[in-house]
């Protein structure tokens, strides 16, 4: 049987670290740009803002490494209520 492990936000600096660091092959990882170092068929593109479909039904894992850009002009309460209104459409898929 095979675990599945979902990694979401992997072209960030923390995703990239994961990535290195972690080699398995039931890892699917999900990102708005793919990063060089990993191959296409475990990559997906998403966007966290937008309707999410595509999800395994059974995952045995989730790493949420994503985030909105952070810029001086975005320190908002928004753009942090982003993350948490994203982790709860990932988890109610």
């Amino acid at each position: 049987m095979n675990n599945k492990i979902l990694v979401f936000g992997c072209s960030g600096t923390v995703g990239l670290d994961f990535i290195e660091v972690n080699k398995n092959k039931n890892i699917l990882y999900y990102s708005r740009k793919k990063p060089d170092t990993i191959q296409k068929k475990n990559w997906r593109q998403i966007d966290l803002d937008k309707k999410i479909i595509g999800l395994p039904k059974k995952v045995d894992k989730i790493f949420f490494f994503a985030s909105p850009y952070y810029k001086v002009k975005n320190l908002k309460k928004n753009t942090f209520l982003k993350e948490l209104i994203w982790l709860k459409k990932i988890k109610k898929k």
